[in-house]
């Protein structure tokens, strides 16, 4: 029996992700290895669908593979980590040549890439890191330097007062590294006692209802004096909008996110947001099918840095962030086809 007729068995039997190395470890391969197809099959396992920029990433990466003759199979975990184990499995039964794994959880996504691993099929870890794990190659953005960009336009705008920094999930590396970079820039003010960080909560499944609720609760222990409020992401800005504006604070207060949504980029337009920062989707869905192509056919992927994800150093593609601004985003628009004139200027 052949390592992945072995996976079919082992998951119709009902074995799980961390059972499956040890299955594996038994079985040997068949002289010269299991035939396969001309076609190229890569997983695709995303953490969710139902945030604006994941549908994106999901269309170029389709697109980007359909161009280059590969099957694409694409699976969603609503942002739940044992969907997300489950629906690997599911993968690899179906004969993945290459794993594109964006983890919900960095840390308990390690069993899923030990199964691709002892299956025969490279992992790419896409968005962020999966720690403790033979991961092949990694891409993403410099997360680190999204909330460094952030702060550092921050600062400049308000030098002195009160910050809130609303963080996502605090399970994900992403938020981690975002939240880093907001505090490189801020803690030797912090130090110096020209910046209070009033607060600074992680949420679960980058819950906008929950970072609603720690802005809320900032705003209720200042007495409504806020000066700029950090959002790992935008979807944190559109749940503030509401609440700042109720303070008599829009406007006034800093207020920066990442991924440009349509409402985050109309309200910076109209002076109500500050920025957003924006990573080329396209580019980095590109690089993950780029490498998928290289691994599947047993070449080393272009890298342009590496990260230790503590079993060891992972080499990768970093796609840089830029800041948009109300100066700079018919330029933006221009550059990128994210939105419309017509959806942001309305």
């Amino acid at each position: 029996m052949t390592r992945r007729s072995l996976i079919r068995a082992g998951l119709i039997a009902g074995l799980g992700v961390t059972a499956l190395p040890a299955l594996l470890a038994a079985c040997t391969p068949a002289p010269g290895g299991e035939k396969k197809s001309d076609k190229l099959v890569v997983g695709l396992s995303l953490g969710t669908l139902a945030q604006r920029r994941w549908q994106f990433d999901n269309d170029y990466m389709k697109a980007a593979a359909e161009r280059a003759g590969i099957t694409l199979l694409v699976q969603a975990a609503n942002d739940d980590t044992r969907l997300q184990a489950s629906q690997v499995e599911n993968l690899l039964s179906q004969n993945i040549d290459v794993l594109i794994l964006s983890p919900i959880d960095v840390k308990a996504s390690a069993p899923s890439v030990a199964a691709a691993k002892a299956a025969g099929v490279p992992v790419i870890s896409y968005n962020s890191l999966v720690l403790d794990a033979d991961v092949d190659y990694w891409v993403a953005r410099d997360n680190v330097a999204v909330g460094t960009l952030q702060a550092e336009l921050a600062v400049a705008a308000k030098p002195q007062g009160n910050y809130v920094i609303i963080s996502g999930e605090g399970g994900v590396d992403i938020a981690q590294q975002k939240t880093e970079g907001n505090m490189k820039i801020l803690q030797p003010l912090i130090d110096k006692g020209d910046i209070r960080l009033v607060s600074q909560q992680y949420h679960q499944a980058w819950d906008p209802a929950s970072g609603l609720a720690q802005l809320e609760d900032a705003l209720s222990v200042t007495s409504n004096k806020i000066d700029a409020v950090l959002c790992n992401y935008d979807g944190f800005i559109v749940s503030a909008l509401p609440a700042l504006e109720s303070a008599g604070l829009l406007g006034q207060t800093f207020l920066g996110g990442e991924d440009v949504f349509q409402e985050v980029a109309q309200a910076i337009v109209k002076g109500n947001a500050t920025m957003s920062a924006f990573t080329p989707l396209k580019d980095m869905a590109e690089a993950a099918i780029e490498a998928a192509a290289a691994l599947g056919a047993g070449k080393t992927p272009t890298s342009d840095a590496t990260m230790d994800n503590g079993t060891k150093k992972v080499p990768g593609r970093q796609i840089v962030a830029i800041a948009v601004t109300a100066e700079s985003m018919e330029q933006f628009i221009a550059d990128t086809g994210w939105l419309t004139k017509a959806e942001v200027y309305g």
